[in-house]
Parts: C-alpha cells; structure tokens; sequence
C-alpha cells in the first residue's frame, strides 16, 4: 500500500516546470515529489507516468 506522505506529495504538485522527483525529505518545491524510500524504480515510474500524460494533455489543450 503506499504511504500517506507519498500520497500527499500530489496534492499541492504544480505540472509546470516539469515533475521531478528528490531524496525522501529534501522537497523544496512545487514540482518535486518526495522518493519513496527504497522504492525508486517505483517513484521514478511515477514521475514519468505523469509527466508524460501531461504533455499529452497540453497537447490536445
């Protein structure tokens, strides 16, 4: 199950500029999210999941 912290990274995340992920903890802006901790390969693919949905996205927008 993923963590709550995890999950929170998402609700304030600003799109532009793009997604990135830091370290668990080092968090210092809008578009960063918080790694979950021994899962990187994991928050990596979330990252790019979204990062590329949004491209397509403004895309069609």
């Amino acid at each position: 199950m993923i963590g709550k912290d995890f999950k929170a990274n998402f609700l304030e995340l600003s799109v532009e500029p793009t997604i990135i992920m830091v370290k668990k903890g080092n968090k210092s802006a809008p578009n960063e999210v918080d790694a979950i901790s021994g899962a990187t390969i994991s928050s990596k693919a979330v990252v790019r999941i979204l990062n590329e949905s949004i491209e397509k996205w403004n895309e069609k927008l």
